[in-house]
């Protein structure tokens, strides 16, 4: 609220957004109500369907964000002095700087830009047609993900860097997107014009993502309880509201001190911490298994060249499916867990 109306004094002070969160900061109707006003919009575009629903809103918000991305990028780096030395400190590999702990962030981030061991892919892929291009489909979506990930870092690395130094970018997460960049916006020339229009775009792609999120377990429940896709709904959002409001009170009322589990972020830190280190990576590699070992890589080779359409890869694919990714999958598993229970940092 304070963002929306160009007043980011509030947001910069020392422990805000923590307190905010906590519940310790009163003001802006509080995280459970915002939470439940993302619910309902997320639920709604569910309610409409996957044709009138995410794939029309997906044709006006990414679009509409992608120019958001462009113009914030341009602007921070015309206006903002210093911003060049943040882009050659973006682009510029620093071998010093890779660890362990940079090839597991990397995963993660992949698994959860990529959509990959949620069930989303497939959710979306059952609504596609026969005649449609699955390995084009695929080499795009990298494509455009990757192109899209080195634009966000060129929108928020640089000028960080320009006003706050190495420091300003060191953090990560929440801490980076709603402690740090405050900063940043309030020193921005015209930061109190730049900073609604960022948050907005955030808003966007969260809500993409919820809605996809969202789409994959209605699907799954009515598949799987022989519901109908009304009812389906129904059980999903009950359980996304129930689950939201535990994470969302995980922060003040129900914040749990179960370190390094954890780390330092409550109920969320927990699901988070379960998720990156568990329960994505054993997803994966169960995937690489079935489809390697119990219905053969044939079966997926066949599909992607139903209609005609071509799989240059597929070779590649069949050694990538049943060799290489579940070894390296088997690895970022050990490391995270191991990393996880504080018995070896990878950092």
């Amino acid at each position: 609220a304070e963002c929306a109306i160009g007043q980011l004094g509030g947001l910069t002070e020392t422990g805000f957004w923590w307190d905010y969160i906590t519940g310790v900061e009163g003001g802006m109707g509080g995280p459970t109500i915002w939470f439940l006003v993302f619910a309902a919009m997320v639920m709604a575009c569910v309610i409409i369907g996957v044709n009138k629903g995410i794939e029309k809103l997906s044709k006006i918000l990414l679009p509409a964000l992608l120019v958001m991305m462009v113009a914030i990028t341009i602007y921070a780096l015309v206006a903002v002095d210093g911003t060049l030395d943040g882009v050659v400190y973006f682009l510029k590999p620093d071998p010093s700087k890779l660890s362990g702990g940079t090839f597991l962030g990397a995963i993660s981030q992949i698994f959860y830009s990529m959509s990959l061991a949620m069930g989303i892919m497939i959710t979306y892929g059952s609504y596609m047609k026969k005649s449609d291009s699955i390995e084009r489909s695929a080499r795009n979506i990298s494509l455009i993900d990757t192109a899209v990930a080195i634009l966000a870092g060129l929108m928020i690395i640089p000028a960080s860097f320009a006003i706050m130094g190495e420091a300003g970018v060191s953090s990560h997460g929440m801490g980076l997107m709603f402690v740090t960049l405050p900063q940043v916006f309030d020193q921005m020339p015209g930061g109190s014009i730049v900073a609604p229009v960022f948050y907005l775009l955030v808003i966007f792609a969260a809500l993409t993502s919820a809605v996809s999120l969202l789409e994959t377990v209605v699907s799954v429940v009515a598949d799987e309880a022989k519901l109908k896709r009304r009812k389906s709904i129904v059980v999903s959002s009950f359980l996304l509201i129930v689950i939201g409001i535990i994470v969302v009170l995980g922060f003040g009322p129900l914040m749990t001190d179960l370190s390094p589990y954890d780390q330092g972020a409550g109920v969320l830190g927990i699901l988070d911490t379960t998720t990156n280190s568990i329960l994505m990576p054993i997803a994966a590699i169960l995937t690489c298994v079935f489809i390697g070992y119990v219905i053969s890589v044939k079966t997926i080779s066949d599909e992607v060249k139903e209609d005609g359409c071509e799989f240059k890869f597929e070779r590649p694919f069949e050694y990538m499916i049943r060799y290489i990714c579940p070894i390296c999958l088997a690895a970022i598993l050990v490391f995270g867990l191991l990393d996880m229970f504080g018995i070896f940092s990878v950092y």
